[in-house]
């Protein structure tokens, strides 16, 4: 099945005229008719080519972005540990009251980063 466009929505393939008038015209082909044209016009090793190199630049892009993100992760994860353990050397020289305390203010502070969190998407959604 060929279906065929024009530039012009004024003009259609059907009424004829000039080209100067219709525009380019752009054919859709389904994906067996696609590799019909290919395989007539002799060009089934450029296209594979063509298909693999692509391929490859896609993989290599989603590779990178996943190396990306797990080494984000890591760091994140080595910064809170960090900060645990800084959190666990300061609380060896308090009392019980004070640790109370202090967690009940690191647990405030982990709230108050939820509620921006999610302030930010819902503003992003709308």
């Amino acid at each position: 099945m060929l279906k065929e466009k024009t530039g012009d929505p004024k003009i259609t393939p059907d009424e004829g005229g000039e080209k100067e008038k219709q525009g380019k015209t752009e054919v859709e082909l389904t994906s067996e008719e696609l590799v019909n044209a290919i395989k007539e016009a002799n060009l089934t090793k450029s296209f594979e080519k063509y298909l693999q190199s692509e391929t490859d630049r896609r993989v290599t892009q989603a590779v990178t972005t996943h190396d990306l993100k797990l080494k984000k992760e890591a760091e994140e994860a080595g910064v809170k540990g960090k900060a645990e353990e800084k959190r666990k050397e300061e609380q060896k020289n308090m009392n019980e009251e004070e640790k109370k305390i202090s967690d009940l203010n690191e647990r405030i502070n982990k709230l108050t980063e939820s509620m921006e969190k999610l302030t930010e998407t819902t503003i992003q959604e709308n």
